[in-house]
């Protein structure tokens, strides 16, 4: 678990005549438990990141059935600026001025079609969640088995001694 280098500068380059160092090596263990906590983070991370996708999607296909909902009522409906905005903000063209039943629709069935859209884009990242958990959870098992493992071995390290 000791190695011994000679000279107290780096690499000892240029020390002639002093004291051996000993530079202690990291344990396998807390490698092996530092690799494996790492990747927990990240997983944790990767879930976090799939869990905002998901809400933006959600609010997405939210705005899309608010606007689809203000539709079809009446001969001509006139949409609010914001309503354009959200529309276009979406990549559906809205025609300028008062829509009649015709562009309502058109309208209409272009926010259907982005709902459909959005709601399979959900279900993918849904699916790709319960992936990511399942690695998270995984990961985290295992730390913990193996912190319990260690702790067990050191436990019985100690009662062996005394």
């Amino acid at each position: 678990m000791v190695d011994r280098i000679q000279g107290g500068a780096v690499g000892g380059v240029g020390q002639v005549g002093t004291e051996p160092t000993e530079v202690k090596k990291p344990h396998l263990q807390a490698l092996l438990s530092a690799r494996v906590a790492e990747r927990t983070n990240l997983l944790q991370e990767n879930v976090r990141d799939f869990i905002s996708q998901i809400e933006e999607s959600n609010q997405q296909l939210a705005n899309v059935q608010d606007l689809s909902s203000k539709l079809g009522h009446s001969d001509t409906i006139n949409l609010s600026e914001e309503d354009r905005n959200l529309a276009r903000s979406m990549g559906i063209d809205v025609p300028a001025g008062p829509l009649n039943k015709d562009a309502q629709k058109s309208l209409k069935e272009k926010l259907e079609a982005k709902g459909e859209a959005l709601a399979n884009t959900s279900q993918l990242q849904t699916v790709k969640l319960q992936s990511n958990m399942n690695k998270h959870n995984q990961s985290f098992e295992l730390l913990s088995n193996f912190t319990n493992k260690w702790f067990n071995t050191l436990n019985n390290i100690v009662n062996n001694l005394k």
